[in-house]
């Protein structure tokens, strides 16, 4: 991304290194199927296939993907005397994913939906130097969303949401533990780009999210919510480049006191020796504020 982008406006506080936007894989026009699987040292085997068909204005991808692992893999162990060749023992994996989506395209809007489901198993070896004590965990998530975009006289109107539901178990019999943990999240976007001056593109939107955590050792469900709004433009004046964006966010803990922050941000990017020189000078400035999530809180 050009140096003056400000990531943490359109994305959120977690941004505030850059963002990398990864976009799960679309429909294509044409059908199309694909078989692939290979195995390796230790166990280890993996397999995907995917399958893509249109119906007139209705696209769909259909993708299915299985890896494992034994993970027993010899090494020595310097903490005996005199030190052995040991094999890596509860360190298997297991994973199973589902992902499917379809589009419809009509003349003016384009709607979009899909849903994806994981669940893994894998054992918990522990440090290379201690024997295995069998600890277990098991994933599983599912997550479903929708996009909806149009066109709108200079610009396009996009609104979104999504749900997200996870579940962790984890065992260590040694310590008499079986625990699962749960979260549930929710969220919704609305965003809108727009040309102005023909040397602008400005891009504005609001976004609500809501969380919430369950596990045994918690007294109450945690729970939180945010709700957030941002700009930000890229102007072009011949050799000059400007990046203002702006955010302000609000944050609700359960039983808190609500957040306020702002993160504005201003960045340019220079050719001071023309268009066609490869040099360039690039300048930001800003504010970024992080709350912890639930992950970070337990």
């Amino acid at each position: 991304a050009d140096g003056g982008s400000a990531a943490v406006a359109v994305t959120g506080s977690d941004g505030m290194g850059g963002a990398v936007n990864l976009r799960t894989r679309r429909p294509g026009a044409a059908s199309a199927f694909a078989l692939s699987g290979g195995v390796g040292a230790f166990g280890e085997r993996q397999g995907t296939a995917t399958l893509s068909e249109q119906y007139g204005p209705l696209q769909g991808t259909a993708l299915i993907t299985y890896q494992a692992a034994d993970g027993d893999y010899p090494y020595v162990d310097e903490t005996l005397f005199p030190p052995q060749t040991v094999r890596r023992t509860n360190a298997d994996r297991e994973q199973l994913a589902l992902y499917a989506t379809a589009r419809y395209t009509g003349e003016r809007q384009q709607t979009r939906v899909a849903g994806w489901y994981s669940t893994a198993e894998r054992g918990l070896p522990g440090t290379a130097t201690s024997p295995s004590s069998g600890e277990r965990q098991w994933d599983e998530q599912l997550r479903l969303w929708v996009d909806h975009e149009r066109p709108l006289p200079g610009g396009t109107l996009s609104v979104g949401g999504a749900v997200q539901q996870s579940r962790l178990r984890y065992v260590n019999r040694d310590l008499g533990l079986d625990e699962t943990g749960r979260t549930l999240t929710s969220t919704i976007t609305t965003e809108l780009r727009r040309a102005l001056y023909n040397r602008w593109l400005v891009v504005g939107g609001l976004e609500g999210q809501y969380a919430r955590a369950r596990h045994p050792s918690l007294t109450a469900d945690a729970r939180e919510g945010q709700a957030g709004a941002f700009v930000s433009g890229t102007g072009q004046y011949g050799t000059l480049a400007l990046y203002p964006a702006a955010r302000v966010d609000v944050y609700v803990p359960a039983g808190g006191t609500a957040t306020v922050a702002m993160s504005p941000r201003l960045g340019l990017n220079l050719q001071p020796l023309g268009t066609r020189s490869p040099w360039y000078v690039k300048a930001s400035a800003g504010r970024s504020f992080r709350q912890p999530t639930l992950n970070d809180r337990f």
